[in-house]
């Protein structure tokens, strides 16, 4: 049997901003950010929870403040990922060098370069990828939620980084939607009631209940990119590494895909590093544009449009 929790709009406490899903707007999604004071809300202490903290209370997406001690007035910036004089190089070709990068909580931070910059590298470092599969010498150290990936393989580090590739049907494992956002849970043990708590509160998130009984080979490609950030999104990661989410979507389904992503970061303060090569689709979306040229990395905030 399905458990279906009620659900209202969640409200920022500082601004009173709308951020949450609304009966009145069933599977529909929230308008995405577009102006630096609806992103700079999140950094006063908006909406955002981590969905195991227990200060969830009633629902996996309940509106809280920030972990004490993290950012706003008098606060420290909270970084969940940090890059240390890193460097990355495969036989005698350097891909990175130097790379020294904090990327604080709950943002969403665009990550661009022309093709052979090094960002898919960087990426990788993030969920361990980079070296442990790829091969390569990494200098200097990559902490992700203060875990040194040098020291976990991506196994390890599963439970705090989720990645979506550009293809998601090549990740399916299921026939259905609510099947496929389950698997991962299932796999690992979560209590049945825990999952399907987690399933219905996601599918709500990401604007596909409508979906649920689907089978993933009759959605489009949009359908199935939200699908896919949905079913690694279930199990409660910290960090969200997407690899050019949109880049086989038509400008609507890209539209929609990253206003779902623009509500994660809102709703849970997830963590989002989203590298992509058409800058003009995602900017409006982003907190902070990180860019790649020659192995150096710099990063700052979007500018207003």
């Amino acid at each position: 049997m399905r458990c279906r929790l009620p659900h209202s709009p969640v409200r920022c406490h500082r601004c009173r901003c709308r951020r949450g899903i609304g009966p009145d707007l069933p599977g529909q999604l929230a308008a995405a950010p577009r102006d630096r004071a609806d992103r700079d809300c999140r950094r006063r202490g908006g909406c955002r929870v981590h969905p195991h903290s227990p200060i969830a209370g009633a629902g996996f997406f309940a509106c809280a403040t920030r972990r004490a001690g993290c950012d706003g007035p008098g606060g420290i910036e909270c970084h969940v990922i940090d890059f240390d004089d890193v460097s990355v190089s495969f036989g005698e070709h350097q891909v990175l060098a130097g790379v020294n990068l904090h990327v604080e909580e709950g943002t969403l931070n665009l990550v661009t370069g022309v093709t052979g910059a090094g960002k898919s590298t960087l990426l990788g470092c993030v969920n361990g990828l980079v070296p442990h599969f790829t091969g390569g010498t990494l200098t200097g150290r990559v902490l992700v939620d203060g875990r040194d990936t040098a020291r976990f393989r991506p196994r390890d580090l599963s439970d705090v980084v989720a990645l979506v590739g550009q293809d998601p049907a090549a990740g399916f494992v299921t026939g259905t939607v609510e099947d496929e956002i389950a698997y991962g849970m299932e796999s690992t043990g979560v209590p049945a009631d825990v999952m399907r708590r987690r399933v219905e509160e996601t599918l709500d998130l990401l604007g596909i209940a409508s979906l649920r009984a689907r089978d993933l080979a009759t959605l489009s490609g949009g359908q199935q990119q939200r699908v896919a950030i949905a079913a690694v999104l279930a199990p409660g990661p910290r960090v969200l590494v997407l690899d050019e989410p949109t880049s086989a979507l038509d400008p609507v389904a890209a539209e929609e895909v990253l206003a779902s992503i623009t509500r994660v970061v809102h709703d849970l303060g997830l963590t989002v590093l989203c590298s992509e090569h058409r800058l003009e689709r995602v900017i409006a979306f982003a907190d902070t544009l990180i860019t790649v040229e020659q192995g150096r990395v710099s990063g700052g905030s979007v500018p207003d449009a």
